[in-house]
């Protein structure tokens, strides 16, 4: 799938017809998210006991924490974050920037 001048170009196969390219004209996105380069966020330590840092070029607006099925376990605004309380295990970190710009990355939980 490539994105060319507003429209989203993309292969298919069918066993009638072959390999067709279709092209969707005209695309108005509901949601937009600008991909951040990991490297402006930087969270440690990752594994962590009790404590987490968050540094960011930018303005933090919010840090959630999810566990594996996608709950919330966690929703703070700072960038020291307390998760001695949580249990041990697998969580998702969403890092939300004033600009509006939003990444995840996975954090564990020692």
């Amino acid at each position: 799938m490539t994105e060319f001048k507003g429209s989203i170009f993309f292969a298919a196969n069918d066993s009638a017809n072959g390999d067709e390219l279709w092209v969707l004209d005209d695309v108005v996105p509901i949601s937009s998210t600008r991909k951040l380069n990991k490297s402006q966020i930087n969270i440690y330590p990752n594994p962590a006991n009790t404590i987490i840092n968050i540094i960011t070029n930018e303005k933090l607006s919010s840090v959630t924490i999810l566990n594996q099925t996608g709950q919330t376990i966690l929703k703070e605004q700072k960038n020291t974050i307390d998760i001695a309380h949580l249990p041990s295990g697998i969580y998702f970190i969403q890092v939300h920037l004033a600009s509006g710009q939003t990444t995840t990355s996975r954090l564990i939980k020692e």
